[in-house]
């Protein structure tokens, strides 16, 4: 594994040399020898320049060595061992389907707008002789200052060392090419006369020939003939027009004795603007490439040191892999308006209209098109005129086939050759180059051998790890090529880096600018609105910690102090975010508020269901050996829980009556008891009535609350086998009996009649099933409900009368006991039990594991999660979330008139008023567990009176299973029988 990979996944992953590497970089000659590493990583990837050959001809010679017109190459050329497919097969593998734009995992417009406007800077192939270039083979921002003097002069103002510009609305800009008011399409009218000459006018008729005149009047004046090709290169020549001429200010208010001194003002202040530009290239640019969270540095003389410091030379391998096309948009999304390609291409009005913060804003929010094959957008495969300058003939061919051919026609060799070339294992099957299943097939059919599969075509198909922008081959090419392009200007050199060159104001401004969004802001007339970043999605804040001492501070602060709730609301404090780190039993990525929580109630992919503590699964020796259904994947889910939803269907109609006669026992008992324990009493009645209801009768109650209260508990296992007098050992007997209750219970062979029509026909497996159904129903469900519903009636004695009123007046309008239908209709007491939910769910935690990349909307914004991460949604913050529900710690029921609310309180894994399916993970007995707590609420309002020895407190502290409850054993002094008040 190289360094880069090795610190990607330090940097990124939960690891003691992370969180080391973290306090590392704190160290500044650390984290120079650390950036010296990685970029000699990919620096010496492959040999170092000068290659031997070049698309001069295929053997060496002092033009090959020496002419630059000619693109270089990194390998000699292929000798026919390729076959190569149809072209148009090959060709279509680019294009995207209508409609089905693919988005990147978290790189943004902005970054897509910055690839293109730097690269252009030194990809200029030919266009008709593709062989040849017309490259400076430099980073020397000739985007801005042209690609010769006589270009330079043309764009210069010739006063203060500043470029040419205009001001419009306030604002700097750069000049208009062309004067607005008496160019027509036949007729340009230049606005400078000098500007007629700053670029070929066959070029720009080229590049100008679908352009409307409205556009074509405002396009601007820059360095480079395409500079107006589309809006992000407009926008960030404007910002780099501003930085200069921002820049010779400065030096002027520093060296007044400049100020007449217009060429040396201007030559400095270039000399400054374009080590700025290199800073943002290798500290920005290539860090979000390579998807390593390093701080890459640009030390001046580094380089020098190395063998590859070598003059540059572009390549047509450097050429291709950089066609980009995916990353345009379907749309260009500004202020929330979209506009297809054909509006943001050749527009500055687009620019003059929004505004630069606007634009920069949109653009670091939008996300750009994932690199990869199937994305290119179709106005790339439309045929595109190109008259061929020696001939005349026109050129029919799209830029997607002229693409293709260039490799071809420079007989690039295959893939596997180049990740040889450039250290990296040959690939074996189509499987290691892609895991789209779909486009597998299609390049096997195309291709036949992985050995066969083009360069091009495989940079493109490669699969991305996790996080990652590009597949290995392309991140590790793109690097090596920016590295030692960047790193090598001679503007680095030891020699030339200093005062001399920059003074020391601009060696200042140079060492003050960290980031591209300093670069970018100090041009801005209001920098607080603006976002400027190349991701348009936020990396989740916060720290995993070492392996075992994150993960033991992280156990310690949940369990023990502060505590469950203070630690979710210190972390989310320290973070800033809902979203964070932790490491609760496993690295986890915490969810808090309600919105984050949309990929667990929509399972459409995202997330695959994962269960968060080590031990959420219970010994499987204890569940009859059979994986409980809650915790299997569809199609297995989904057939049990078909089951479960026609076990309920008919168990329907015996609902109240079975409750009734269950409830009538246990209250009996309590009155002649008068003080007893009134939770131990609670889930004895629930775990009564759901089995009587089920399975027509019980089985020793106590034995099931025994082994289901202790279920998850068993920890460490293996310590608890060997204890002959554990809890484990002690309900290894409890559940063989509660099994064999099951399968002998009067109704257990309708269930196996009904589990036939599902296909579940292992009559042991499915006497497992319902018995940890009903047996967690009762531990996690019904017994937690009816804990906190007499709980909060205990606190609430002016409701609790506003209940019983309620219950009065609707027996006094029947004249009788109410039935579930009008139990339903008591909206006061519906109310409550939803109050009772929102504030103690009976289930904290629901947990997914990302089957893939994906974007996380929270309320504190996307956020983008990578494959394979742990992610844990907290419950009980996301139902006190403050953005939904006002005064979230206050017990209010009357929230709920407001029926909308409804929908944001969650029933695992779903919301309240999401219907029931099989498909879908949502409760399938959620509407049998609110009756149940009606009923109850029913049964104890209208005919008892109690009273609790203390008053119930829930405990914000100490997490169990059971926390919904309050506190104790909610010990009952008095419970008697009341008189019927008419």
């Amino acid at each position: 594994m190289g360094i880069s990979s090795i610190l990607y996944r330090a940097s990124s992953k939960v690891s003691a040399v992370g969180s080391l590497l973290r306090f590392a970089l704190r160290i500044s000659w650390i984290k120079r020898l650390l950036s010296d590493i990685i970029i000699n990583r990919f620096a010496y990837s492959t040999r170092p320049r000068p290659r031997p050959l070049s698309l001069f001809a295929d053997y060496t010679s002092w033009r090959s060595l020496t002419d630059k017109t000619y693109t270089g190459r990194h390998l000699p050329p292929d000798e026919g061992s390729l076959r190569h497919p149809p072209l148009a097969d090959v060709v279509a593998l680019w294009k995207r389907e209508d409609g089905k734009e693919i988005p990147s995992f978290d790189t943004s417009m902005l970054f897509s707008f910055f690839a293109q406007w730097f690269t252009d800077s030194f990809l200029r192939t030919h266009l008709n002789d593709r062989n040849k270039n017309f490259s400076n083979h430099e980073i020397d921002f000739c985007q801005l200052y042209g690609m010769s003097s006589k270009q330079t002069d043309i764009l210069r103002l010739e006063q203060g060392g500043k470029l040419k510009h205009q001001i419009i609305k306030g604002e700097m800009y750069l000049p208009f090419l062309f004067d607005p008011e008496k160019t027509s399409k036949e007729n340009w009218v230049f606005q400078d006369e000098a500007f007629e000459h700053l670029h070929d006018r066959g070029k720009l008729e080229f590049i100008f020939q679908k352009t409307p005149i409205e556009r074509l009047r405002h396009v601007f004046a820059t360095g480079l003939e395409h500079g107006n090709s589309n809006i992000g290169y407009i926008l960030l020549n404007t910002i780099a027009l501003r930085e200069h001429n921002r820049i010779c200010d400065e030096l002027t208010a520093a060296y007044p004795a400049w100020a007449d001194d217009d060429e040396r003002l201007f030559q400095v202040a270039r000399n400054i603007n374009t080590v700025l530009l290199l800073k943002i290239v290798v500290g920005d640019y290539v860090k979000h490439i390579s998807s390593i969270d390093f701080p890459f540095t640009v030390v001046p003389g580094m380089a020098e040191k190395e063998t590859w410091y070598r003059s540059n030379w572009i390549t047509m391998e450097f050429n291709l892999l950089y066609r980009w096309h995916s990353m345009v948009p379907d749309q260009l999304v500004i202020n929330g308006k979209g506009y297809a390609p054909d509006a943001f291409k050749v527009n500055s009005d687009l620019l003059l209209d929004y505004g630069v913060e606007a634009m920069l804003t949109s653009a670091s929010k939008q996300l750009a098109g994932k690199i990869g094959l199937q994305n290119t957008p179709a106005f790339f495969f439309e045929p595109m005129p190109l008259p061929d300058s020696a001939t005349g003939e026109v050129d029919m061919r799209s830029i997607q086939e002229r693409t293709v051919e260039m490799g071809r026609n420079a007989r690039l060799k295959g893939m596997n050759d180049y990740r040889e070339a450039f250290g990296l294992d040959r690939l074996k099957s189509f499987e290691e180059l892609t895991d789209d299943p779909d486009l597998r097939v299609k390049l096997e059919a195309l291709y036949k051998d992985i050995d066969n599969v083009e360069w091009h075509t495989g940079i493109f198909a490669e699969k991305h790890a996790p996080g990652a922008m590009l597949g290995e081959l392309m991140t590790t090419m793109v690097a090596y090529d920016a590295f030692t392009h960047a790193l090598t200007n001679p503007l680095l050199s030891e020699n030339v880096y200093n005062e001399n060159t920059f003074s020391q104001k601009g060696i200042e401004i140079i060492e003050g600018t960290e980031t591209f969004a300093d670069f970018v802001k100090r041009n801005l007339t209001k920098p607080s609105e603006a976002s400027v970043s190349f991701n348009a999605r936020k990396r989740v804040p916060g720290s995993y910690g070492w392996p075992v001492v994150g993960g033991l501070k992280d156990l310690i602060a949940f369990t023990v102090q502060p505590g469950w709730k203070a630690f979710f609301e210190n972390r989310r404090q320290r973070n800033a975010s809902s979203v964070y780190k932790v490491n609760l039993f496993q690295p986890t990525v915490v969810v808090l508020d309600w919105k984050s929580f949309e990929p667990f109630h929509a399972w459409d992919g995202k997330l695959s269901k994962d269960f968060g503590f080590g031990w959420a699964v219970p010994p499987l020796s204890l569940t009859g050996g059979d994986v409980p259904s809650v915790f299997l994947a569809n199609p297995q889910h989904s057939s049990y829980k078909s089951l479960y939803m026609a076990i309920l269907q008919k168990q329907a109609g015996t609902l109240q009556t079975t409750f009734e006669t269950a409830f009538e026992e246990f209250a009996a008992k309590w009155t002649v008891e008068k003080t007893f324990k009134w939770a131990e009493e609670l889930e004895r009645l629930a775990a009564s009535f759901v089995f009587d209801w089920y399975f027509g009768s019980r089985p020793d109650i106590d034995k099931l609350r025994y082994v289901y209260n202790n279920i998850f508990l068993h920890i460490p296992l293996s310590l608890q086998k060997m204890w002959p007098f554990s809890a484990y050992n002690r309900s290894i007997p409890m559940s063989r009996d509660l099994k064999h209750f099951v399968l002998n219970s009067q109704k257990f062979k309708d269930f196996e009649a009904l589990a036939k029509d599902q296909g579940l026909t292992d009559k042991d497996a499915l006497a497992n099933q319902l018995l940890f159904l009903t047996g967690m129903n009762n531990f996690l469900g019904l017994q937690g409900m009816s804990k906190a519903l007499v709980g909060e009636l205990s606190r609430n004695p002016a409701l609790t009368e506003n209940l019983r009123l309620e219950i009065r007046e609707a027996e006094a309008d029947i004249s009788g006991s109410l039935t579930l239908p009008q139990l339903a209709g008591l909206q006061k007491m519906d109310r409550f039990l939803k109050e009772v939910m929102r504030l103690h769910p009976p289930v904290f935690f629901i947990y997914g594991r990302a089957t893939d990349d994906f974007v996380l909307d929270s309320g504190d914004g996307p956020y983008a999660i990578e494959q394979g991460t742990h992610m844990m949604a907290v419950i009980p913050t996301a139902q006190t979330d403050p953005d939904i529900f006002e005064d979230p710690e206050e017990f209010n029921p009357d929230r709920f008139i407001d029926t909308n609310l409804e929908r944001y309180l969650i029933w695992p894994h779903g919301s309240h008023n999401q219907d029931v399916t099989a498909t879908a993970h949502v409760c399938p007995g959620k509407d049998v567990a609110m009756l149940y707590g009606k009923m109850l609420c029913y049964q104890l309002l209208r005919s008892y009176s109690w009273k609790l020895t203390a008053p119930p407190e829930w405990d914000m502290r100490k997490f169990s299973l059971n926390v919904a409850s309050p506190k104790g054993d909610m010990q009952v002094e008095r419970f008697v029988k009341q008189s019927k008040v008419e």
